[in-house]
């Protein structure tokens, strides 16, 4: 099922790649496409920088966000039993970080109604950046916390953080 969702990504970094003005490619995603952007990064060494926005949490902190959706934590793609055999989350988050010119972040906003994912994330951010470092061929992980936007969408925070990452990562 996941070549539904790995496919068009992969077609458009190919793409990307042949066209002779691009050099590197740098995938951001929101919610579903957060989760699209972790797998393929960890998958596909090309790309360099992602962002996902309101997309994955590992298994251990996984909670519904409220009564109505007791027992889903998460989309039947996101919980696949060969995928998550393969890699868990956690190591999807090093898989997708490291390497040169390699990085990861990790937008969390705090108050997201959606994607309750709060401050969480303080439980694995330095384990998974020190495994990335440990590596030692280069790369990073981080997570931005958006304290501002209770909403399930890019805040201009956000937004304004990723830009200003992207044009520093090429100099």
């Amino acid at each position: 099922p996941l070549q539904y969702f790995m496919t068009p990504v992969a077609s458009a970094v190919n793409h990307g790649l042949v066209q002779k003005s691009y050099k590197r490619v740098s995938l951001v995603g929101l919610s579903g496409g957060g989760w699209a952007v972790t797998l393929y990064a960890a998958m596909d060494g090309r790309v360099g920088h992602t962002y996902q926005v309101g997309g994955t949490m590992p298994f251990y902190l996984r909670s519904p966000v409220s009564e109505a959706y007791k027992g889903h934590l998460g989309d039947f793609e996101q919980n696949w039993p060969d995928l998550i055999a393969t890699a868990n989350y956690l190591e999807m988050y090093v898989l997708g970080s490291v390497g040169k010119n390699r990085k990861q972040v990790q937008v969390i906003n705090q108050f997201d109604g959606v994607a309750a994912h709060g401050i969480k994330y303080q439980t694995y951010e330095t384990e998974v950046a020190t495994r990335v470092a440990s590596i030692g061929i280069g790369g990073s992980f981080s997570v931005l916390l958006d304290k501002e936007n209770p909403e399930h969408s890019i805040s201009d925070m956000a937004l304004n953080f990723i830009l200003k990452d992207l044009a520093d990562g090429q100099r």
